[in-house]
């Protein structure tokens, strides 16, 4: 994966680690599945955002189900206290969420738009979901934080260098969802 959101999501991950964080990566593949940073993959072509990838009889939700996309990812987020999702809305169909979290309670963190947010509010109802607005173009010094897509990985390559790992600790504390979303925008934008 080369694109902008990648390289800097990559290297807030880097800059949390150096802390001391211990932080794994996991992607959404519309070709593998859920697969993690270090997997080994051959080069493809395909992506839940053009439909024409997909045999005539799927749509993202039935092609992401053939690749276990829902389970795999329960499966990944079960030992987390904190996990953040950098997915357009493709990708969050493609999750196809509510996620079914029966016995783990991570606190999950999306960097979404306001356009997507009130769906994803709805259909996360129950679980301990933090939405932070993507859509903001510039951060408080007025730097451009890129385009639609590469923006959720200045984001969060923002908030690695913001934030501690004793403010982890105080985030995954939180009982209320919009004092940790306010927290957790906060180190994004400081």
């Amino acid at each position: 994966y080369t694109g902008e959101q990648h390289k800097h999501a990559v290297e807030g991950l880097n800059i949390l680690r150096e802390k001391g964080v211990s932080v794994d990566l996991n992607i959404i593949s519309a070709g593998y599945g859920l697969i993690k940073e270090t997997d080994q993959i051959a080069d493809y072509d395909l992506t839940f955002s053009n439909k024409k990838d997909f045999p005539k009889d799927c749509d993202i939700i039935t092609w992401s189900k053939r690749l276990r996309i829902q389970e795999n990812v329960i499966k990944a987020i079960s030992n987390y206290d904190i996990v953040f999702f950098l997915l357009g809305k493709d990708y969050l169909t493609a999750l196809n969420l509510p996620l079914n979290l029966t016995s783990i309670t991570p606190k999950m963190v999306f960097f979404t738009t306001k356009r997507l947010m009130a769906s994803l509010r709805n259909k996360m109802a129950g679980t301990f979901s933090c939405f932070v607005d993507s859509s903001v173009t510039k951060d408080v010094r007025g730097n451009s934080l890129g385009g639609v897509t590469a923006r959720k990985g200045y984001m969060i390559e923002s908030f690695a260098n913001n934030v501690t790992p004793g403010d982890l600790v105080r985030i995954c504390a939180r009982t209320s969802i919009p004092d940790a979303e306010s927290i957790i925008t906060s180190y994004i934008y400081k």
